[in-house]
């Protein structure tokens, strides 16, 4: 199974993993789906993941006011990646620790 390091928890100051993060939802990675890597190199879903959310949050980005309304988003954007299959549920647990 592939794992990307969480996009979020990778860039905060020194690479400590968030375990409030709402993306990773504290674990530091996000295991990849089967519905990404069914065609696709485990390289190229990682960052398509990647984008995936920092375009999610610009096209909300003005419709949000500052604050947590933002991090609900993200968790909504978090929520559409696992139902589409691309990354797998970070609240399972992983069969290969991180």
């Amino acid at each position: 199974m592939a794992a990307r390091t969480c996009p979020a928890c990778s860039r905060r100051y020194a690479g400590l993993v968030d375990p409030g993060c709402v993306i990773c939802q504290g674990a530091g990675v996000l295991r990849l789906g089967h519905a990404g890597l069914h065609k696709n190199e485990p390289a190229v879903v990682a960052r398509a993941i990647e984008g995936y959310l920092e375009a999610y949050l610009r096209s909300v980005d003005q419709m949000l006011p500052i604050g947590n309304p933002k991090l609900e988003a993200l968790a909504s954007a978090v929520s559409e990646l696992v139902h589409a299959g691309m990354i797998l549920d970070p609240l399972t647990p992983a069969e290969v620790p991180a």
